[in-house]
């Protein structure tokens, strides 16, 4: 057999696999891997500034795939660049694949330039961590890979490649990946139990996460909080796991306040989880999340997640859609001939309910309207009604996203992706990803200032790229999520409220028309719906990358008042 060099046998092995996208940050230690994808046509490198970005473009590019982002890395240096974003991957269970090219094996005993113990360094923030020691089993090793980010619970893993293995002759012992078959049902006897408890609850609560859309299980959610008339909250939730528009989808929970989410919780006498942790919060609640007798039920292709902060009745480590498949028809078995006017009444109730909610809310937005500031809602109102239809929207506006998300109303088409993890500023590039998947789609990112600058370099790819796709900053000049919570601080801890400190971003405000300018991109600014309304739909007529600079209103007026309210006796 010919001998290649282990660089050209490990793309030999990605165009195996389906993989033909490469996001990486060029450096001199990976100048096999580079050389070598000049013979490969086929294969799209897509050139990052900086690693945050590589890493975060690679994490949207997966998200909307379901296929492995792959991530070159330059050394140790930029593994520390990384780090933040595998951060959020690991968080977010995001199948990705990131190598480095690091010095060579003859050489690591000097402890010279950019030499250092990477495989240690990832090991925290991956699923597996491991450094090729021999060329022969680096497409062994590459595969195992790959494997290991796919198969549930999914995650970035990490792999190191001196550069005398990439360097070195091999044989190319090209096969397949194992693909493992993670798409198993519970037991009848599981199955019954859970049926059981969902048919005798009085006020059953479904509660969600991106579980549901990796399993596509979103039409199983739904038959099943209809059947037994049950509310559906989204916990950890960013991918399309539901349509926001269904009459029994109540919304998202936060992740900050436990207390939040114990009021949604504790009245429940079952609970059914699916496909999220329980639950991901900055400040949980410490006393009881749910009453003296509630049944607990979750169901997760993660056994990490099952029982870890609360005792769970039944406990399934399953596929969702198997799993609930399953619930469904047993649930349907039992309730036939029975009476159903407790669960329609029930139904009702929740119906009106959203009803309710949404029409309190959109007073309380109606209320910001025509102020003399560009409100938050208004802007979010003059997007949801400009842009093309069957746009995928990557949202990291953070305080304006549930704005967003009332006027938008998601419907679970694959449309709308939040950003997730923890890590701020995956908008940006997420959605440069996303583009990269679907070149075909018209994306738009929603991007608050603070967020966009911790990755605005970002820019330069999309225009390198030569991608057709649309860029909204939200810019109050402010770090205005740091705001909300130190007002809940204060509230917490009755302390009288003072100036914010530091969170201003005003000295000197920050130009993104010239930001954008300055990366080849287009830039406009606006400042009221018709400036926005108006330049949104030249940007998606005309070809190019536009960035909109929205001037909105960053008080914190309105979060004072509900405070206000909340704490007043």
């Amino acid at each position: 057999m010919t001998t290649v060099t282990a660089s050209n046998a490990l793309l030999q092995q990605m165009l195996q696999d389906g993989i033909e996208v490469v996001f990486g940050n060029p450096g001199t230690t990976e100048e096999s891997f580079l050389d070598a994808l000049t013979d490969f046509p086929r294969m799209r490198y897509v050139t990052g500034l900086q690693e945050s970005i590589v890493v975060a473009m690679a994490d949207g590019f997966a998200r909307v795939t379901g296929k492995p982002g792959v991530i070159q890395i330059h050394s140790a240096v930029g593994l520390g660049n990384a780090m933040a974003m595998l951060y959020q991957a690991h968080r977010s269970f995001t199948p990705l694949v990131a190598f480095l090219c690091e010095v060579s094996l003859a050489d690591e005993g000097y402890d010279g330039f950019l030499c250092g113990d990477v495989v240690e360094m990832a090991r925290p923030v991956t699923k597996w961590s491991a450094r090729v020691t021999d060329p022969n089993q680096l497409l062994r090793l590459w595969r195992r890979a790959v494997k290991v980010a796919l198969t549930p619970p999914r995650g970035p893993v990490f792999l190191s490649f001196p550069m005398d293995i990439l360097d070195a002759a091999i044989e190319p012992d090209i096969r397949p990946l194992t693909i493992v078959d993670w798409h198993s049902a519970p037991s009848s006897g599981t199955v019954d139990a859970i049926a059981g408890y969902l048919i005798k609850a009085a006020d059953p609560l479904i509660l969600i996460g991106d579980g549901v859309a990796l399993a596509n299980a979103r039409d199983e959610v739904r038959r099943l909080s209809e059947l037994i008339a049950a509310p559906v909250y989204g916990v950890d939730y960013a991918d399309p796991n539901a349509s926001f528009r269904d009459p029994l989808f109540m919304g998202l929970i936060g992740h900050t306040f436990g207390a939040q989410t114990m009021r949604i919780t504790s009245e429940k006498d079952v609970v059914l989880s699916v496909g999220t942790p329980l639950f991901p919060e900055l400040f949980p609640f410490h006393g009881p999340y749910f009453r003296e007798g509630a049944k607990l039920i979750q169901i997760d292709t993660n056994p990490w997640e099952l029982g870890k902060n609360f005792h769970a009745d039944v406990a399934v480590e399953a596929d969702p859609k198997q799993a609930l498949s399953a619930i469904i028809d047993a649930v349907n078995g039992r309730l036939e001939g029975t009476d159903m006017s407790a669960i329609a009444s029930r139904r009702e109730k929740w119906v009106r309910r959203k009803q309710e909610m949404r029409e309190t809310r959109q007073r309380s937005l109606s209320s910001t309207h025509n102020k003399g500031v560009f409100s938050v809602s208004e802007m979010c109102q003059a997007i949801a009604e400009s842009i093309p239809p069957g746009t995928l929207v990557f949202d990291e506006f953070i305080t304006s996203t549930d704005e967003l998300i009332h006027y938008l109303q998601p419907d679970g088409d694959g449309s709308y992706y939040l950003g997730r993890g923890g890590c701020i500023g995956v908008g940006i590039p997420g959605a440069i990803g996303a583009k990269v998947a679907l070149p075909d789609r018209p994306v738009l990112s929603t991007s608050g200032d603070g967020s966009a600058l911790f990755v605005i370099q970002a820019l330069w790819t999309a225009v390198n790229q030569k991608l057709d796709m649309v860029f909204v900053i939200a810019n109050n000049h402010a770090y205005r999520i740091l705001k909300v919570n130190l007002l809940h601080y204060w509230a917490d801890r009755k302390v009288q409220a003072r100036a914010f400190p530091y969170m201003d971003l005003t000295d000197p405000k920050v130009n993104f028309t010239a930001i954008a300018e300055g990366f080849g991109a287009k830039g406009q600014k606006a400042t009221d719906a018709q400036e926005l309304s108006e330049a949104l739909t030249r940007a998606f007529r005309t070809r190019g990358v536009h960035v909109i600079d929205v001037e909105v209103d960053g008080s914190v007026t309105e979060e004072t008042r509900d405070l206000i309210r909340a704490h007043s006796p």
